[in-house]
């Protein structure tokens, strides 16, 4: 064979097997506590936080159960953040090509989490806890839950235990779990968040469901959910304990992980959950909504929509009146310090409701007949997924 020829073979194949390489997130598992803190999480020099730990499995080989991840220019929704897994924090980088049940000697459960979410026989533990002090009266900050137990009907039975636990320092208030579905009081698991299973159990809470993954997946768990946002009330200036916890629930085998956001945990102002037809809660057509940055003290405001300031909009509230992704820049009392937080708005369509006619035949001829009006629901909203419960009047002045 001609040397140029096979030397173009061999750089094919080498650029081949990189490609495949670099479709898989990259995890780092050396950093400290304060480090994944610090430097991961909030990244911001306004935050005061301090009392760094983080905990999980002993393996024999070095690794840890916690790290650094990046998303390595893949499809990964997050560009870094942390991993908590209930595995090596290495292992999870995809791809999706094996069971992932790892365990270490000694790999305790924890007690805190069992308490929050009302389970037993946890294994597997790793937790990652802080003090922080807020800003302003609201926290938040930005997860994915991926777990192997995404496969079959297992949704419908089985799932790992997590929790972010809050508390106020120096209190005896109990833990906060933050870790919901959304204007619930429902803790996000693999049971209560998957599609429907035929044969199996019915749809749980599917809009925050991402999707079952593939072999060539860049994490190594069968399914994930979409980014989720936890918040919590606080009281600005007032000391906070935060713990986070994954662990096994009744056995170590079929792992599961947090993927925390880089960069997302916010002291500072929270404008909400995105308001998105996918979530069943847009604005109404022709509404608007108020967007309350608020902040105590003397602090500057600049507002953004999709990612433009709007000229003139520096006070802490603004006011949307159509679609777009709108974000607040806070100066923080004449520092150099700025906090910032966005959201979706999504607006539902003016709805195209159609006349339609029911008959019913009268089979005693006494001149009544009942008529089952829900079987015209589908032709009024004209199959539109946006339109839901259709309700009946007697009369307009009723409605």
């Amino acid at each position: 064979m001609n040397k140029n020829r096979l030397r173009l073979i061999i750089l094919i194949f080498y650029s081949f097997v990189a490609n495949i390489v670099s479709q898989n997130i990259i995890v780092n598992g050396t950093y400290t506590a304060q480090q994944l803190i610090q430097n991961v999480l909030i990244n911001s020099s306004c935050a005061n936080v301090s009392n760094f730990t983080v905990s999980g499995g002993n393996f024999q080989t070095g690794e840890q159960s916690f790290g650094y991840f990046d998303s390595n220019s893949t499809s990964f929704p997050f560009t870094n953040g942390i991993v908590l897994s209930t595995s090596k924090a290495i292992s999870t980088q995809g791809p999706n090509t094996y069971i992932l049940s790892e365990t270490a000697p000694g790999w305790i459960g924890d007690s805190d989490l069992e308490q929050a979410l009302n389970i037993s026989n946890t294994s597997n533990a790793t937790v990652l806890e802080f003090d922080f002090i807020p800003l302003s009266n609201t926290i938040s900050f930005d997860y994915i839950f991926a777990s192997e137990e995404y496969h079959d009907n297992a949704p419908c039975i089985y799932s790992d235990g997590f929790a972010f636990l809050l508390k106020e320092v120096g209190t005896s208030n109990p833990y906060q779990n933050l870790a919901l579905i959304p204007n619930t009081t429902i803790p996000v698991k693999v049971t209560t968040v998957h599609p429907d299973i035929p044969g199996g159990c019915s749809a749980q809470n599917e809009a925050y469901f991402g999707a079952y993954n593939s072999s060539t997946a860049p994490i190594n768990f069968n399914g994930q959910t979409v980014i989720m946002t936890a918040r919590g009330n606080v009281v600005p200036g007032a000391t906070y304990h935060i713990k986070l916890v994954i662990a096994d629930e009744t056995n170590p085998q079929y792992d599961s992980a947090i993927f925390l956001g880089g960069g997302s945990f916010s002291l500072g102002a929270d404008l909400g959950v995105d308001r998105l037809i996918a979530t069943n809660n847009p604005i109404c057509f022709n509404q608007t909504l108020d967007l309350n940055a608020t902040i105590q003290g003397t602090n500057s405001y600049q507002w953004f929509k999709n990612g433009a300031p709007l000229a003139g909009e520096t006070n802490p509230i603004y006011t949307v009146n159509n679609a777009g992704t709108y974000s607040v820049e806070i100066t923080l009392n004449g520092t150099t310090c700025i906090t910032t937080s966005d959201i979706i708005v999504e607006y539902s369509s003016l709805p195209i409701v159609n006349n339609q006619t029911l008959f019913q035949c009268d089979a005693d001829n006494d001149g009544i007949t009942t008529f089952d009006l829900t079987k015209l629901n589908s032709l009024i909203t004209g199959g539109n997924p946006e339109l839901n419960n259709v309700t009946y009047y007697i009369n307009l002045a009723n409605a």
